[in-house]
C-alpha cells in the first residue's frame, strides 16, 4: 500500500490515505467560522482518513491557536461504545506513542455501561441529546481541572456530540495549542491515539463524584474475555484510566484505537 501511495493521481493518493493509517497527516486549517456543535456540515470537502478497526473517519486540523477533532462512524456497536464511555484522543509532541495529554468526552457518569450495549432507535437519539450535559475529562495538562464541562469552561477545551438524520454519529473536539506546553521541544511530527472505550461494569463503584474514567484498555475481541472482572493496577491509571476508588472491573465491550502522526503546516 505505501507503494501505491507513491503513484500519481489524485484519487490513488486519496485512497492510499484512506487505507494506511500510520502514515503523517498533513491538517490543515479549519473552515472559517468553525463551531464545536457537533454537526459537521462546514468540514465538507475535508479529506477524511479512515480507520477500518475502529470503524471511523476523522479529521484532524489546527490553525495557529487550536487543534481540531472530527470523529464520525455509522457502526452501531461503536456508536454504543462511544455514547457511555467516550472517545479518548491523546497527543504526545514529542512524536512517541504516549498518552502525554489526553481528553475523553463524553467521560463516563456512571458504574455501570450495560444499558448503552443494545440501544433501540429513540434510546439512541435520547442519549445522542444527552451528551450536551456531559463533562470533559482532561489529563496531562498542567493547571487545568480534569473535569470540564463540554460546552463552557475557562480552559476553551470544548467538544460535542451529535447524530446525522442518516444515522452517522459525529464528534467535534478542540483544544488550545497553548496547553499542550512541555519542558520538551516538540517535534516536527506529533502522536495522536484515537481510543473508542469499551463499555463496562465497575464491581466496586466509585465515589468521587462526577463518575469515574473509561478503563485504559479492554481486552480485544468481543466481551472481555466472556464477561470476566479484570483487575487493573493503580499505576495503570492514566488518560483512559479508572478512577483510583475502583480498580475491579468487568468489561462489557472491547475498546479499539489506532496510532497515528500529523504534522503543522508549515
Amino acid at each position: 500500500m505505501k507503494k501505491v501511495a507513491c503513484i500519481a493521481g489524485s484519487v490513488v493518493a486519496a485512497l492510499a490515505v484512506l487505507t494506511v493509517n500510520a502514515q503523517t497527516i498533513a491538517v490543515k486549517s479549519p473552515p472559517p467560522g468553525v463551531k464545536i456543535d457537533g454537526i459537521a456540515d462546514e468540514w465538507k470537502g475535508y479529506q477524511e482518513s479512515v480507520n477500518d478497526k475502529s470503524h471511523i473517519s476523522y479529521i484532524i486540523s489546527s490553525d495557529k491557536d487550536n487543534l481540531y477533532l472530527v470523529v464520525k462512524t455509522k457502526d452501531r456497536k461503536k456508536q454504543q461504545n462511544i455514547l457511555g464511555a467516550g472517545i479518548t484522543f491523546s497527543v504526545d509532541p514529542q512524536g512517541k506513542k504516549k498518552e502525554v495529554f489526553s481528553v475523553t468526552f463524553p467521560n463516563p457518569n456512571m458504574d455501570d455501561l450495560s444499558e448503552f450495549e443494545h440501544l433501540d432507535d429513540a434510546n439512541f437519539k435520547m442519549r445522542v441529546a444527552a451528551t450536551e450535559f456531559m463533562k470533559i475529562r482532561a489529563n496531562g495538562f498542567t493547571g487545568v481541572t480534569p473535569i470540564l464541562g463540554s460546552q463552557k469552561n475557562d480552559q476553551n477545551i470544548y467538544a460535542a456530540i451529535k447524530a446525522t438524520p442518516e444515522g452517522e454519529l459525529v464528534l467535534e473536539e478542540v483544544i488550545p495549542l497553548k496547553l499542550f506546553a512541555t519542558t520538551l521541544p516538540a517535534a516536527p511530527e506529533w502522536s495522536f491515539n484515537i481510543k473508542i472505550n469499551g463499555l463496562f461494569i465497575r464491581a466496586f463503584p466509585s465515589f468521587g463524584g462526577g463518575g469515574g474514567e473509561a478503563p485504559a484498555a479492554a481486552p480485544s475481541g468481543g466481551r472481555g474475555g466472556g464477561g470476566r472482572s479484570a483487575r487493573v493496577s493503580p499505576a495503570a491509571m492514566g488518560g483512559g484510566g479508572p478512577a483510583a476508588s475502583s480498580n475491579n472491573v468487568n468489561y462489557l465491550t472491547s475498546s479499539s484505537d489506532f496510532w497515528g502522526k500529523f504534522a503543522f503546516a508549515q
